[in-house]
């Protein structure tokens, strides 16, 4: 943006608002405590490693649950059901170990991360399914149905 917009931007908004501006904005009851969980507000100059990228579809009654998995095989990776969770473990092993890192946004090293299910699904491990296709972690679990218990009405 231009410096001359910004600054007609700012003298509207301050007109607008009534005073000073940007206290009005900062000042807000907990503001400080969501900015506060952003690193760039907490100081930290580097981000973290990338968790997994996760997608939930429904489809057919059942939940299918995209992983990406970048560079690791099946055998790098655990999966598990716990209660309305999807839970997977793994390690992301490093293409050129003996590299020196100069800069890193791939998942590395060991991670866990634990997904929480939009519906209630079956405990029956013998019905979900999941396969590794070209870096992506493919989970299908079907969902419980439950009967609708008409409600009687007086």
């Amino acid at each position: 943006m231009e410096p001359d917009k910004l600054n007609k931007w700012l003298e509207v908004a301050k007109q607008f608002a009534g005073g000073d501006f940007w206290n009005d904005i900062f000042e807000k009851p907990g503001l400080d405590q969501v900015m506060g969980k952003h690193p760039y507000f907490r100081g930290e100059s580097e981000s973290k490693p990338p968790d997994v990228r996760v997608d939930i579809l429904k489809q057919a009654g059942y939940l299918i649950v995209l992983l990406d998995i970048p560079g690791m095989s099946k055998s790098d990776i655990e999966l598990a059901l716990a209660g309305d969770h999807l839970v997977i473990k793994g390690t992301a092993k490093p293409l050129f170990p003996h590299a020196e890192v100069l800069s890193t946004e791939r998942l590395q090293g060991g991670f866990e991360r634990k997904i929480p299910l939009p519906e209630r699904v079956t405990e029956r491990m013998d019905s979900i399914r999941a396969a590794c296709h070209e870096g992506l972690l493919i989970v299908q679990i079907p969902i419980l149905s439950v009967p609708l218990k008409p409600i009687k009405i007086e």
